[in-house]
């Protein structure tokens, strides 16, 4: 995660972080939906953050991150619509700080407030969890620590 100041943003680095986190995730969508379809549904979990969520605190220098991070959302939101009549149950789960070493990096004096093994074992329970009601809703997970 690169931190620079706004109107410092590379249109490189803006591409880059745009690329990773909401193409990226745009493409993983666009290749289960047709297998998806075919099977007669499924469940897609898609990873935005707390700094996709409005009314959250943002940190400078991270406009490009928040963006996608919004967009994941929005996607999330459009393969609701679009796969309702396939059985196609997509929510979107929002984490706040989760311990990894690019949180380290990228705001030392944050503290985490899920482990990677926490934040896995939260996805695996939405994709096996009865969530089709909640079809395109995007879980906020604020820390309580």
């Amino acid at each position: 995660m690169h931190k620079v100041v706004f109107d410092k943003t590379s249109l490189e680095t803006w591409n880059e972080i745009i690329r990773i986190n909401l193409t990226g995730a745009f493409l993983c969508c666009r290749k289960a939906f047709p297998l998806m379809c075919d099977a007669g549904g499924g469940r897609i979990v898609n990873l935005a953050s707390l700094s996709g969520i409005y009314g959250t605190e943002k940190f400078p220098g991270l406009a490009a991150y928040n963006v996608s991070k919004y967009g994941i959302v929005g996607l999330t939101e459009a393969l609701a619509v679009e796969g309702r009549p396939y059985g196609i149950s997509p929510i979107c789960l929002s984490l706040g700080a989760v311990e990894t070493d690019m949180l380290r990096r990228a705001n030392p004096q944050l503290r985490a407030s899920l482990t990677p093994s926490q934040a896995g074992a939260l996805i695996v329970g939405l994709i096996e969890g009865p969530v089709v009601p909640a079809s395109g809703v995007n879980i906020p997970l604020f820390s309580n620590a």
